[in-house]
């Protein structure tokens, strides 16, 4: 080749430039256009998802919690624990328990304020505003609390007897002012 060859064929040929040689790139995004409202759709069906969830959870929740026991029932079951305690030796103990069943039971059924008084403040006021089905048994009531503060303060004693006729008083009252609707179950 002629040295004037060489340079035409080096003018013909095309010389690398700095925008012919790229870099490599990264790999490029194509957008999707359903990936957002997919992404949203999926949020708010896992909102509702938990929404319900947590609402049957409080429900259920709610469902569990069991309705009070009625104030008679647990009466007679205190009672029924103090006929454990008939004998002779253990009357202050019996009263205690005895009184204490009774006047829990007219404080939940009447709501008449009676475990943190005296007798005769529970009788005298009970005469002065009478309560609805508890002023006709006021004589029972006030035999067996009165015999009850006897034994428990006077340290009277009772027979086996007269503990068994103070326990069955003190169930009479309880059934006979029970509430209408629990007296007929």
């Amino acid at each position: 080749m002629t040295p004037g060859a060489a340079t035409t064929a080096a003018l013909a040929l095309p010389s690398p430039t700095p925008a012919d040689i790229r870099d490599i790139r990264g790999p490029v995004a194509i957008p999707v256009p359903w990936v957002v409202p997919a992404l949203v759709a999926g949020g708010v069906l896992l909102a509702l998802l938990l929404g319900w969830l947590g609402r049957r959870w409080w429900r259920r929740r709610k469902l569990r919690v069991p309705p009070p026991r009625p104030a008679d029932e647990i009466a007679l079951e205190r009672l029924e624990a103090a006929r454990g305690l008939i004998e002779p030796a253990r009357a202050r103990e019996f009263c205690f328990a005895v009184t204490e069943a009774v006047r829990f039971y007219i404080e939940d059924r009447f709501a008449v304020r009676a475990a943190r008084r005296t007798t005769d403040e529970f009788l005298v006021d009970l005469v002065r505003t009478p309560t609805a089905g508890l002023a006709a048994h006021g004589e029972l009531l006030g035999d067996v609390l009165r015999q009850g503060d006897l034994v428990k303060f006077a340290r009277a004693t009772l027979a086996r007897d007269e503990m068994e006729a103070l326990h069955r008083s003190a169930v009479r009252f309880v059934q006979e002012t029970r509430s209408p609707v629990r007296a007929e179950t």
